[in-house]
């Protein structure tokens, strides 16, 4: 299994600035945990979440969920910043950009997913979210 991530950065007008497209190097540990949970269908204690606390994780229909309204962060599209090489057991960014328009700060809008493309042998879907 493998993970790709594409990533497009657009000016002010909507013209596209650059494209790139890689393999990820960050598959953690908790995304290992979460898709275990829902296939087995039992309880696992242990997870971290994104402040560092332990959880037991039921399996529930949204613990997949993505798709959020515009200055979400509980969950969707994030971005940050640091410099520490990423580990198995990382459980959050080093340092997430908060929402707002002051300085430092990002405004996260709505974050989509599309529906899957079936293009044998591959089968993808597209998670987008505008941050400005």
């Amino acid at each position: 299994c493998e993970l790709w991530y594409s990533v497009v950065v657009r000016d002010r007008h909507g013209k596209i600035v650059s494209r790139e497209r890689r393999k990820s190097k960050s598959f953690l540990k908790q995304w290992n945990q979460v898709v275990y949970v829902q296939m087995t269908g039992a309880n696992l204690a242990g997870i971290l979440d994104t402040g560092g606390l332990s959880r037991t994780v039921e399996p529930y229909q949204t613990n997949f969920l993505i798709q959020c309204a515009a200055a979400a962060t509980d969950y969707g599209i994030r971005v940050g910043t640091g410099n520490t090489a990423v580990a198995v057991d990382d459980y959050a960014l080093e340092t997430p950009i908060e929402e707002g328009v002051g300085a430092g700060q990002m405004e996260h809008l709505v974050c989509t997913v599309a529906d899957f493309v079936v293009s044998a042998p591959n089968c993808s879907f597209l998670v987008s979210r505008t941050i400005v």
